[in-house]
């Protein structure tokens, strides 16, 4: 744990971006097992990637499919953070009980409203 490094999550530093990808029922997909897939890219990449919006931030409301996989940092370790995410998102297809409108995620700045 690096106590006081610069940087808050969510707050990209001087330099750094931040990515969204929607990923609605497949948080697990990207956390891996006891958190593996997650550290290793963020080990991997160099870039911080996290979970919002998964059911610890939803405590009471009950909304599920709402979880996004955030990735910050510079702009080329987020570029190959985020391939990364997505190509384990396309390898572990999304279960047919929660059916997504459509594999394609809507163009960013679109936010989608379900229900």
């Amino acid at each position: 744990g690096e106590t006081g490094a610069p940087g808050t999550p969510g707050v990209p530093g001087p330099g750094e971006v931040m990515e969204q990808i929607p990923c609605p029922f497949r948080a697990g997909v990207i956390i891996g097992p006891r958190g593996q897939s997650i550290r290793d890219l963020c080990d991997s990449t160099g870039a911080k990637v996290f979970i919002r919006g998964g059911a610890r931030d939803n405590v009471g409301t009950g909304e599920r499919g709402l979880e996004m996989c955030v990735i910050q940092g510079q702009p080329s370790n987020v570029a190959v953070a985020k391939a990364k995410v997505e190509e384990l998102l396309a390898s572990r297809p999304v279960p047919s009980s929660a059916s997504a409108p459509s594999p394609s995620a809507p163009p960013s700045g679109g936010v989608a409203s379900y229900g």
